[in-house]
């Protein structure tokens, strides 16, 4: 080794530094892919491969290859005078490719958006540690050098795999790397034989190869171990359990009178079809006019209480964070997982997280961020560099808002795949039809001003809502191109509710599993002059589709007005579970069985009415007389759907002993538990709360 610092022939360290620049780059590229896709994988919206982004991959990586050619080539021309004569060429091909790949992630990291040292760090040590052993793997004087280079290469390329599949089990969020179990399966497979024979022959001159290749057999063999130790063993409980499935779904901000299926003029199919295999509810009302007190009313069977009335906003800001479900409850996806069932429920909503209790008992869970950018393009698995090409030629990505629609039937499907043989709960709330909205090209019908919309968050530059968070003025147009966009997501979100149901269906468990489907609220589009959600009680906000389907549920159409408070012991029954003691609704189940048999007709109640509305407000809907109460300033409106079903003639002036009636069933129904968050906090047991909510709901420009 004491000739390695002499000087030698020109020619040949020239020749072979040339030779080996492509194999080198090759390696320095697939590294870089590496990372990328990790990167990318780690991401809010990662779904999947699409064929548009693997090509984009492969492209990346080719440019990846020219752009270490290229420098790796200038750094030898720049240093092979000072360098490359007085060491070995394969070392200075090392240095050189180091000193590439430092300049080209210097300028990855300059183009990415928060970028953290923990990040810099590891790519830094990987690049660091592979240089050293390029280096130090040739220098024993056991593997020649142009062998060396030879095996690097395919032991480095068959180690991407498996790295990557690693990385896929052990450092991904758990819901992604649940979803990604059987792709991963397959892909190590290959990998790990490509590796052993790569290993195989690297060592076949060694005096020791038998206790290497036995230790690298064994963690050829521990790392899936590991992997299949980490991940199937709740599918393994899963399977113990019987009995009926159900699949509930529901679309936010999604109003009945938009669907075709409610005679609407945005076309929904696949609920019209599956209306046809079970019951429509021509009258559904939701809890409260937006997305907090509604499905923690729904999944706890109970009123949510209304603001304090009197308060100002800033109290009120502060009274949402009462808005969870009480941990003393058991929820039915705890009852059901108790009994062998899969559970899982996947939201667009990110307002639906732990903190509020819904997810309470769903063992497989996901919640997305709808208003984040998501950069979308052929580069899409390749972050790193989309984000370099975006800062430097915007025109090559796109940036909108993300298309969690997308992400969440896909986790979906993952999850109907890997508990295929096994009872399931699964709930998938898609967050589409609330804005941003931006539906696909196929389904818009009209051009406007903005390619999307989003009242509620300056940032897409899109007209605002004023500071009451209601008054949205628009001219006519723009009004029905927003309205179109709206629409068009219907259609969008029926799409991906279909795929829902074809995929029961080719796994024939459709017409053995329950489906319900259903929203939260509904939304206003200037209907009485104002613009999104959680400021009044029409109809627009409270009357909700619900379709139920399933096994010894005939066609039907229920034309009794209901409340979502006895959805959930509703499926209870429906599932074989005993309701709870604390749950106030009822259960339709002998309704939906025999539509003679109609459930008594019992009045609905809705409130929780957001800090955006003048006053926190209470409704009661008896038959078709609906009365709307403001609860600070008394006021009453007094409504008959039959005759006056947009609400556009006040009656309170002219049937006072309606109104009176109907007043006094409402403060019944106040005394009959705490309805206000001020009676709530003088409760004896202090209330639940989540101190992230008001984070959350500033995060997506609720809180003004």
């Amino acid at each position: 080794m004491a000739g390695d610092n002499l000087p030698v022939d020109e020619s040949g360290p020239k020749a072979a530094i040339t030779k080996g620049c492509l194999p080198a780059s090759a390696n320095l590229a697939l590294l870089a892919t590496f990372f990328e896709m990790v990167r990318s994988h780690r991401g809010d919206y990662w779904s999947g491969w699409t064929l548009a982004e693997v090509v984009g991959t492969v492209g990346g990586f080719v440019f990846y290859v020219a752009l270490f050619v290229l420098l790796t080539s200038l750094w030898a021309r720049v240093l092979r005078k000072a360098v490359g004569n007085h060491i070995r060429p394969h070392i200075a091909l090392t240095l050189y490719g180091f000193l590439s790949a430092g300049i080209v992630w210097a300028m990855l990291f300059a183009y990415w958006p928060g970028t953290r040292g923990g990040a810099v760090t590891l790519i830094a040590a990987t690049y660091a540690a592979y240089t050293l052993f390029i280096i130090i793997a040739p220098a024993t004087g056991r593997i020649p050098p142009k062998a060396a280079r030879h095996i690097s290469t395919i032991a480095f390329a068959a180690g991407i795999i498996s790295a990557l599949s690693v990385a896929c089990l052990f450092f991904l969020r758990p819901d992604q790397r649940r979803a990604l179990v059987a792709p991963v399966s397959l892909a190590y497979a290959p990998a790990a034989g490509f590796l052993a024979l790569a290993v195989w022959w690297a060592t076949d001159a060694l005096r020791r190869r038998t206790v290497i290749r036995f230790l690298a057999a064994a963690a050829l063999i521990l790392i899936p171990a590991a992997a299949a130790w980490q991940v199937p063993r709740y599918q393994a409980l899963a399977r113990q359990g019987s009995g009926p499935s159900l699949l509930f779904v529901t679309c936010d901000a999604l109003r009945a009178d938009a669907c075709s299926v409610y005679e609407g003029p945005a076309p929904t199919p696949a609920l019209g079809k599956l209306a046809e295999r079970g019951a429509l509810f021509q009258k559904s009302y939701a809890l409260a006019p937006w997305t907090l007190p509604s499905f923690v009313g729904l999944f706890s069977s109970d009123y949510p209480v209304g603001l304090t009335p009197g308060a100002d906003r800033e109290q009120w800001f502060q009274e949402l964070r009462y808005y969870c479900v009480n941990p003393a409850s058991r929820s039915l996806a705890q009852r059901l997982e108790e009994r062998g069932y899969a559970t899982g429920a996947f939201s667009g909503n990110f307002l639906l997280g732990p903190a509020t209790g819904v997810l309470r008992g769903f063992h497989d869970t996901g919640v997305f961020v709808s208003v984040r950018p998501e950069r979308v393009g052929p580069l899409g698995q390749l972050p790193f560099l989309q984000d370099a090409a975006f800062a430097l030629c915007p025109a090559l990505v796109k940036e909108q808002p993300a298309d969690t629609s997308r992400v969440l039937t896909k986790e979906a499907l993952a999850f109907l795949r890997r508990y295929r043989h096994a009872p399931f709960f699964l709930w998938v709330h898609y967050m589409d039809p609330h804005c941003p909205l931006n539906p696909p090209d196929r389904y818009r019908t009209k051009t406007g001003p903005w390619p999307w919309f989003e009242p509620m968050e300056p940032c897409w530059g899109t007209p605002q809502l004023a500071e009451d968070g209601r008054t949205l003025d628009l001219p006519a147009d723009d009004q029905e191109y927003v309205k179109s966009l709206y629409l068009a997501e219907i259609r969008y979100a029926d799409e991906q509710v279909g795929k829902l149901l074809d995929a029961l269906a080719d796994q024939g468990r459709l017409e053995g599993a329950y489906v319900c489907f259903t929203s939260d609220h509904g939304e206003e589009y200037w209907d009485h002059a104002h613009c999104s959600h959680g400021h009044s009680l029409y109809e627009e906000l409270v009357c909700v589709p619900l379709i139920i389907a399933g096994p010894g549920i005939p066609p039907s159409v229920v034309n009794e007005p209901v409340s979502a408070i006895d959805l959930m012991p509703t499926l209870a029954e429906l599932l074989e579970c005993e309701p709870q003691e604390q749950w106030r609704g009822s259960s339709w189940v002998r309704t939906l069985r025999d539509a003679a048999a109609q459930t008594p007709a019992r009045p609905v109640f809705a409130q929780g009415t957001g800090p955006n509305a003048p006053e926190p407000m209470q409704m009661i809907l008896s038959g078709d007389l609906k009365l709307i109460r403001g609860c600070t300033t008394g006021s009453i409106e007094l409504y008959d759907l039959a005759a006056d079903p947009q609400e556009r003639l006040n009656l309170s002036a002219t049937h006072p002993d309606e109104v009176a009636q109907l007043a006094r069933h409402v403060r019944e129904w106040s005394q009959s538990f705490p309805s206000t968050v001020q009676a709530l906090l003088e409760a004896e047991s202090p209330p639940p709360e989540s101190e992230t909510i008001l984070e959350d709901l500033n995060a997506v420009g609720y809180v003004r």
